[in-house]
């Protein structure tokens, strides 16, 4: 069959009031892909979808967890459920019935036996019991211990049994004799998997540790994870380990609460990986409390030696389960979306299952029968069916959020339809949820080689991918592209501030937007400052909706003039400095413009502008005057300013040194004071009298008179 490669070319018309900057969302990798609510589909590690197994709802329990799931070989399933300790029978035509209510709220771990006997560990108050097909059960094995948490096959086909408050494996025999082969330093066994050797491994909690217990040999510790707990364990088919931990390091035991969300159970693996009976049993499983996100999940391969690696690259997914389904990669179920995915040893995930809620709490292989898997938050069951001809699915993007209320382009898409089809729709809305106000599903328009989208312009989109096989080859997206043009909305500048006289600051570096070629989208830090005769600085802030880029242009107006002079043309910077000596003394306002023209074409460019307040411009020092005092030792000197307040008076005698000297008001605080100089009675003749003043613009005058007196 020959293969078709399809890419629709993106394509904008002009439209009057839009940006003209279009923007591209693209979705070509894993990470992209895998945030989707999925019906069949499966996302591949490389970035891409296809058809995968659909879910088939076998059984609401209406109980809020389903802890543990075991099948026989006639292909009755049973899942161990909380918060009232029932296990549920469903047939192999689908009917299901309640099989057996413990005395116990929890069933953590449900395996098959050799005898074809069901045996189910419940807590608290843990006992084992072995359960025959008719639901008739009875206590098989009761230890001291209030939870047990797992249970598994040695390779003489004894059953194992994990156990906490104290964590203790014990072995029981068919007669239900049982002996503690290991008793660990922590608090809770949690898991257990058997190789085929016969080695058995668990994973404990308290401190997440994997220990190793070889036959007739004592448990040995293979690898601190330096988290909580590991919650469960799968081996690889070359024999490595891979291990679920969680929590953070040192947190503390398991709470003994059963009747609240807590960290429970996992069911062993079989002794033997190639036995019949392998399909008949538990795989694993795991159930968190509900965590919060910051809580740390990791997946660790852990070779014979004990060195291990963190492969888990999903951040915001608890790990709860992992499986063996005698592929070369094991499977992991995590919550709290509900995903199932296979994992590689480098740590690539391929998605391939979402219950789009809950948690994966326990996946089984039954004969004649799809993978089983099992949630929590709600408790349900679904089996995956295979994706066969005429099969179809359906992708359901995450939420596009333009940023602003945006008009919606084109969707192109590359991949492969194989004899089968690719279907596409869209939706938008100003919510950040689909609800009830979001526009309805709507296919694409073809314009000529193009896809354009009809939904109406809003700030958020979806779209909808649906796939049907047409023959054994099944259609794959690769990458998909939509293009949206925010409507333009015009710049604002929010405030305009002058510095003080003599205040420069060099431009600041610009917090520049790198997708733009030009402008300034991000107003710049002041730079440097220091202190210059006559230089004023102007700097305002600015913000555009679109994050186009900008440029401005100043000018400046005296109080009573009618016309605006430009001070300075196309700056991309949000700071200016000027030499305010050249400007004639007097008030004056300085008016900023912001325009669009550096990243939108002229005629659809929008320009905002906004005045500062009032300031002056003051060259001129200010003015000293003399006249006699009240005595013949007494001058009066009178100081006056056109701009700005005096601040600064000071008077020296016979070049004699300057000293401070204070209005006759006791502060400099206005445009004019006067002081009044005593000459002291050491000072005879003829006596030279010096006065210096300042004003807040830093223009200083000094002026001097003689004076004649006498002894």
């Amino acid at each position: 069959m020959t293969r078709c490669r399809f890419c629709f070319t993106i394509l904008f018309l002009p439209v009057c009031l839009f940006g003209a900057t279009p923007r591209l969302r693209t979705f070509n990798a894993f990470a992209d892909f895998s945030r989707a609510r999925l019906q069949g589909i499966t996302v591949l590690a490389e970035g891409s979808f296809t058809l995968g197994a659909r879910p088939r709802l076998l059984l609401d329990t209406g109980d809020p967890y389903i802890w543990s799931v075991a099948g026989d070989r006639k292909g009755n399933l049973y899942l161990g459920s909380g918060n009232d300790g029932r296990i549920y029978r469903i047939s192999p035509a689908g009917d299901s019935t309640l099989f057996f209510d413990a005395p116990e709220l929890e069933v953590y771990a449900l395996i098959m036996g050799p005898d074809d006997r069901l045996y189910a560990a419940t807590s608290p108050h843990g006992k084992v019991y072995q359960i025959d097909a008719d639901g008739k059960a009875r206590v098989f094995f009761a230890p001291k211990e209030n939870y047990i948490w797992a249970l598994a096959w040695d390779r003489e086909r004894r059953l194992l049994v994990a156990t906490g408050d104290k964590a203790c494996i014990y072995r029981v025999a068919a007669d239900g004799r049982a002996e503690a082969i290991a008793a660990l330093t922590q608090a809770h066994v949690r898991c257990l998997a058997v190789d085929g050797n016969g080695v058995i491994y668990a994973g404990s909690s308290g401190s997440g540790c994997v220990y190793r217990l070889a036959p007739d040999r004592p448990p040995f510790l293979l690898f601190d994870t330096q988290l909580e707990e590991v919650n469960s364990l799968a081996l690889w088919p070359d024999g490595a380990l891979l291990a679920a931990a969680c929590g953070g390091a040192g947190a503390g035991s398991v709470p003994t609460t059963p009747a609240v969300p807590m960290r429970t159970a996992a069911a062993g693996e079989s002794a033997s990986q190639t036995a019949p009976e392998k399909t008949l049993e538990t795989m694993n499983l795991t159930i968190e409390r509900a965590f919060p996100p910051s809580i740390e999940s990791s997946l660790f391969v852990i070779d014979a030696a004990g060195y291990g690696k963190n492969i888990w690259n999903q951040p915001g997914e608890q790990v709860q389960v992992l499986a063996n389904d005698g592929v070369d990669s094991p499977l992991v179920g995590t919550g709290p979306r509900g995903n199932l995915y296979r994992v590689q040893r480098n740590g690539e995930t391929s998605l391939l299952f979402s219950a789009n809620t809950g948690h994966i709490s326990a996946l089984a292989g039954v004969p004649g029968r799809p993978l089983i898997v099992a949630t929590s938050n709600p408790g349900w069951c679904y089996s995956l069916e295979t994706a066969g001809a005429g099969a179809g699915g359906s992708y359901e993007s995450e939420t596009i959020d333009a940023g602003m209320i945006s008009t919606w382009g084109a969707l192109s898409w590359k991949g492969r339809p194989n004899a089968g089809t690719v279907q596409f729709y869209t939706r938008s809305g100003n919510a950040s949820n689909p609800e009830n106000s979001w526009s309805p599903w709507s296919p694409l328009q073809k314009d000529g080689e193009v896809l354009r989208i009809s939904s109406p312009a809003a700030r958020f989109l979806q779209f909808r991918c649906d796939l049907a096989a047409g023959g054994a080859e099944k259609p794959v997206v690769e990458e998909i592209a939509v293009s949206y043009l925010q409507i333009n909305r015009p710049p604002e500048i929010t405030a305009v501030l002058v510095f003080p006289p003599n205040d420069y600051y060099s431009p600041g570096e610009s917090a520049t937007d790198k997708q733009e070629s030009a402008g300034l989208v991000y107003p710049a830090a002041l730079g440097k400052s220091e202190k210059k005769k006559g230089w004023r600085t102007v700097q305002w802030l600015f913000e555009d909706a679109n994050l186009d880029g900008l440029s401005f242009s100043l000018f400046y107006q005296r109080e009573g003039d009618a016309h605006w002079y430009a001070l300075a043309q196309d700056l991309q910077s949000n700071i200016h400095s000027w030499d305010s000596s050249q400007m004639e003394d007097g008030l004056y306002r300085v008016k900023v413009q912001a325009s669009e023209r550096p990243t939108v074409p002229e005629p659809l460019a929008l320009t905002a502008e906004k005045n500062s307040d009032a300031f002056v411009i003051d060259n001129t020092p200010p003015q000293i005057s003399f006249s006699p005092g009240a005595s013949g030792r007494q001058i009066l000197c009178r100081i006056q300013d056109s701009g700005n307040p005096i601040d600064s008076i000071e008077y020296c005698l016979n070049a004699q040194g300057w000293k401070k000297m204070y209005p006759q008001d006791g502060i400099c605080d206005s445009r004019q004071e006067s002081i009044v100089v005593m000459i002291p009675e050491s000072f005879t003749g003829s006596v030279q009298l010096g006065v210096k003043a300042g004003d807040a613009a830093g223009n200083f005058q000094v002026a001097h008179t003689k004076v004649q007196v006498g002894r």
